[in-house]
């Protein structure tokens, strides 16, 4: 069986995402002490809005699309999940934050039409 090349590029993205990610829930964990939850997710918020629109305009995405009201219910619930995604890797032990954060795909098998 060949692998093609698109499917290894995934690949090395997927693995990059989740070096990162790790490294980004690693860095809340340690940032609690010194920043309140708000603080962390706007300035993760603020740097994420930079580098997409960076990425949008180098490959000529126009960054407003064609469904708003779409892009607002995801941007709505992005915004909830990443929240509450910060809050629970403040209060809770960082291993059973990430557990739980792992089992989204459960979630969204038991919640897909």
């Amino acid at each position: 069986m060949t692998i093609s090349r698109s499917s290894w590029t995934g690949l090395v993205y997927a693995f990059v995402a989740a070096v990162c990610y790790a490294g980004l829930n690693t860095a809340i964990r340690f940032a609690d002490a010194h920043m309140s939850v708000w603080h962390i997710i706007f300035y993760r918020s603020l740097f994420g809005v930079m580098v997409m629109g960076l990425l949008a305009w180098m490959t000529g995405v126009w960054i407003l699309g064609r469904q708003r009201p779409t892009l607002c219910l995801l941007g709505l619930s992005g915004a909830l999940g990443v929240t509450a995604l910060t809050v629970a890797l403040i209060l809770l032990p960082l291993f059973e934050a990430l557990v739980l954060l792992y089992l989204f795909p459960a979630f969204a098998a038991l919640l897909s039409p």
